[in-house]
């Protein structure tokens, strides 16, 4: 399980600011009325002859502790609220004993205080925080009317998705399924051969770097244009721009990227709170030099393909295929490219006299064996997310180079699509990657 090899990744933590007269006791109240609709909130799990098991508990409070900081100076204050909200976002929970969903409030003044809740990746997704976040703020609403709370019922249960999702992928359908994805994967080589120091990589060297990532409205609109024109989305037309600039740096024509995708593609899952998500794997084929039009054909065929095929979970495709592993690796891709057309968890909002706003809350660690983890949200202004990174192998330098050629690759494949990959100049050119080469508090 991810929980044995990855705890501290295991945790899906936010953390909220709220300004305004904030009351703790319905806020409290609101936690507890939407845990006792979602069971996944609920749910524990034990080992039962060496075999997990769900065990789900009956409706009760959800521990909403308040922590005063506002005695504290400012600055102070602030670096306290820092200290706890990362230390109990990132806290392991226990599977066994539970609960699942862990709720934190600080207040830092009279009108301000700072919401924490985390949950655990095996009772929730990105999707799932969105929906919490909705539903509680709905529910403290009425609350705070004097009303009864009215949310929509739900026709199912996490657990009656998982049983159905086990009796369904089975038989022929698995088969069908895993055939597709060793026919998908069959060329493609598991690793990507970046310019890195492989002593570092070695070394297990996880910490998390993080730069913005942003591209202007005119470029994002003509990036969708082209993909448009190509029956491709705009996912499809970014990947294919990855592709040309990770193939440059590897050398290869054959490698893999991999995404996330909601796996809610039935009606009774999209307001229900669980883990859905799954992973896709992309295979890249750039052999022939051919143009960037027919390189995002190409791109198109294999994501329809894999969105076709996008039930069986990623780590029964791992069982099955047993890919090569090397340590320090992802097995099967090492660059995750994700977009987002909504953000999965509300940004600003507005409560009756409260407002809400993100409080920063970040991993130090990226995600086991990756190198890039690559996040973006449409919005009016264009495309805006992060990349992050792997900072004992990429200086921040190369990284902030590297975004430099995406946006000046996407700028050359809009005006001139039909040309050979070839003929696309990649500015600055390609150069070694590894902060260990010239940082030396990384060796």
């Amino acid at each position: 399980m991810m929980d044995q090899l990855d705890p501290e990744l295991s945790n899906l933590p936010l953390a909220l600011r709220v300004l305004g007269p904030l009351a703790p006791p319905v806020l409290a109240r609101a936690f507890d009325l939407v845990a006792a609709r979602h069971e996944a909130l609920r749910t524990r799990f034990v080992l039962e002859r060496e075999e997990l098991a769900q065990v789900i508990d009956p409706p009760r409070e959800v521990p909403v502790p308040l922590l005063d900081l506002s005695h504290l100076a400012p600055e102070a204050r602030s670096r306290e609220a820092q200290r706890i909200v990362h230390q109990e976002g990132w806290r392991r929970f226990d599977l066994e004993h539970g609960p699942l969903l862990r709720v934190r409030l600080l207040q830092l003044a009279a009108e301000e205080h700072v919401v924490l809740l985390a949950t655990h990746h095996i009772a929730s997704d990105a999707w799932s925080l969105g929906i919490l976040i909705r539903e509680v703020t709905a529910v403290y609403a009425a609350l705070s009317r004097g009303e009864l709370p009215s949310l929509p019922e739900l026709l199912i249960q996490y657990a009656d998705f998982a049983v159905w999702q086990r009796r369904w992928l089975n038989g022929e359908v698995l088969q069908r399924h895993l055939d597709f994805w060793r026919r998908q994967l069959a060329e493609s080589a598991p690793f990507l051969d970046l310019p890195i120091d492989s002593r570092i990589l070695a070394a297990q060297e996880r910490r998390e770097g993080r730069r913005l990532l942003e591209l202007p409205r005119a470029l994002s609109s003509a990036l969708r244009q082209l993909g448009h024109r190509e029956g491709a989305t705009l996912f499809m037309t970014l990947l294919a721009i990855f592709q040309v600039l990770l193939a440059r740096y590897s050398g290869q024509e054959r490698f893999n990227i991999g995404s996330t995708i909601a796996g809610r593609g039935r009606l009774e899952t999209e307001g229900l709170i669980g883990f859905f998500v799954n992973t896709l794997v992309f295979p890249s084929n750039l052999t022939g030099d051919p143009s960037f039009r027919k390189l995002l054909r190409r791109v198109r065929d294999t994501a329809l393909g894999a969105y076709a095929h996008q039930d069986l979970p990623y780590e029964r495709l791992l069982e099955t295929l047993q890919p090569p592993r090397r340590p320090g690796f992802n097995p099967l891709f090492q660059v995750l490219l994700t977009l987002h057309n909504v953000p999965p968890v509300p940004g600003e909002l507005s409560l009756s006299e409260l407002r809400v706003h993100p409080f920063e809350l970040a991993s130090e660690w990226l995600r086991f064996g990756l190198f890039l983890d690559v996040q973006l949200t449409e919005s009016p202004d264009g495309l805006a997310g992060s990349l992050r990174y792997r900072r004992g192998l990429f200086q921040e330098a190369w990284i902030d180079r590297l975004l430099e050629q995406l946006r000046d690759l996407a700028l050359q494949v809009v005006e001139r699509p039909d040309a050979p990959l070839s003929t696309l100049k990649l500015l600055m050119g390609v150069e070694p990657a590894v902060a260990g080469h010239f940082n030396d508090d990384l060796e």
